[in-house]
């Protein structure tokens, strides 16, 4: 059971991302991260587990990952959101760094955790679309909707450090969109 699958196709090869769990629907827990990358365009291309399950490998907790988004001005950063039981939003910046690793039984890098842990930044990121998004002008701001209706903006500082604040309560099961009109961006729940 899946309950996010993204390609990367910016990446050469192209690297599908695949979110895997135990159970299903109210029963469903636990999350492993899996990644393939996209060399022959056949089942030759193997399956390896990258982040999370019992030892969250990686920095990856153990948890159901709702949703994957990459990063359109950095390619090879990921972001992950924990759904219904979730800790937060986390982030890897090079996740071809952390498939090779994978690959070849190096340490890996791994998963920051950028939200999370009080009332003050989405901690039950949904995967109804689009869940997260990078904004599309600005690499150092992050959407995200939550499942309790909330849609918040994270800005991240240069030090690395977030902060999030809710724009929107309200929005439908946390769908939204965010759009790019010359040098403005819009949201739309």
């Amino acid at each position: 059971r899946s309950n996010s699958v993204r390609i990367l196709r910016e990446l050469d090869p192209p690297l599908v991302l695949a979110h895997t769990e135990t159970g299903w629907g109210g029963n469903a827990y636990g999350g492993t991260l899996w990644g393939k990358r996209l060399r022959t365009f056949t089942p030759k291309d193997e399956w390896v587990m990258l982040a999370g399950g019992d030892n969250a490998v990686a920095g990856l907790p153990d948890h159901l990952f709702e949703p994957i988004t990459p990063d359109p001005h950095q390619p090879g950063r990921v972001y992950i959101g924990t759904g219904a039981r979730g800790e937060g939003v986390f982030v890897i910046d090079d996740i071809e760094a952390l498939m090779d690793a994978a690959e070849n039984g190096s340490e890996r890098p791994r998963y920051r955790q950028v939200s999370g842990g009080d009332d003050q930044s989405p901690e039950r990121v949904t995967y109804y679309a689009p869940g997260m998004v990078v904004d599309p002008l600005r690499e150092d701001v992050l959407w995200a909707g939550e499942a309790n209706r909330k849609i918040w903006k994270g800005i991240r500082s240069a030090d690395g450090t977030w902060s999030w604040d809710v724009v929107r309560e309200g929005a439908t099961a946390g769908r939204f969109a965010v759009w790019a009109m010359g040098d403005r961006v819009g949201i739309t729940a």
